[in-house]
This record gives C-alpha cells, sequence and structure tokens, in this order.
C-alpha cells in the first residue's frame, strides 16, 4: 500500500490501516478507562457484528499504545514521503463512549462532565506530544 501511494506522487502516505479491525475503535481501545464491547445490529437488513466503546476508567493516554509502533512502521518504509497517521477526534470518545453510552451512564466514572472533558483534552495533548516525540527521534 506505501509504494503503491509513492508511485502515484503523493507526498503524505499511510500504512493503509488494514492491521486495524475498525479505523476509529482500535485507537480509542489503546487509550486508558476505556472498554471495547461487542454487539450485534441491523442494517439495510443485515446482521452484523459490530463492537463500541464506554468509559470505564479515569481516560488518559497509554504511552506503550500501539498506533505509535505503527507510524513508526510507517516512517521506517515512506522514504522520502510524509508519515501520516490517522486518529479520531476526540468528540467520538465524547460522544459514543460517554454523553450516549448506556454502560457509562449506568456506572458513571466522572463526577462531572467538565472533569471528564478535561481529561480527555489532557489525553489528546499527551496524543500528539507522543506522535510529535516520534517524529523528532525519527527525523533527526
Amino acid at each position: 500500500m506505501i509504494e503503491k501511494q509513492k508511485e502515484v506522487g503523493l507526498k503524505a502516505v499511510t500504512d493503509g490501516e488494514f492491521r486495524r479491525r475498525w479505523w476509529h475503535l482500535d485507537f480509542i481501545a489503546g487509550l486508558n478507562g476505556i472498554t471495547v464491547y461487542d454487539f450485534e445490529t441491523t442494517a439495510f437488513g443485515i446482521n452484523t457484528e459490530a463492537q463500541g466503546t464506554y468509559v470505564s476508567g479515569k481516560v488518559s493516554f497509554d504511552s506503550n499504545h500501539p498506533f505509535l509502533d505503527h507510524f513508526r512502521f510507517t516512517k521506517e518504509h515512506v522514504g522520502e514521503a510524509v508519515a501520516k497517521q490517522t486518529i479520531p477526534g476526540p468528540n467520538m470518545i465524547f460522544i459514543d463512549s460517554f454523553i450516549l453510552s448506556k454502560q457509562y451512564n449506568e456506572n458513571p466514572v466522572y463526577e462531572t462532565k467538565e472533569a471528564f472533558v478535561k481529561d480527555l483534552i489532557a489525553t489528546y495533548r499527551e496524543v500528539i506530544q507522543g506522535f510529535m516525540l516520534l517524529v523528532v527521534v525519527i527525523y533527526n
């Protein structure tokens, strides 16, 4: 996938994300304080298995998050191109894993919404810093 992107002249390339089951849930699942659960759903008359997440503890960044290794892999193989890493925005966690989550609302972890938002902001700051540190180490 990386070679094809380089062949067509893309300046920023990704690993294709094929090692992930879900482009967004795999990232969210790698954070501390998140639990993944399986459920069945029906869409367009088809029953299928899916996954969801909910906040089950204080949310924070895991410095051993697997996406850091994914980024290292991509950077090692892109040559002169820029390595690109896709992550979901914090809104996905805020809405799906906190506000709309039946599991969370039955067993809340945070005393206030503001306390959760504070931890979510801190978590994403740590995520960005983790990738920035890799960029500095890899590019120097």
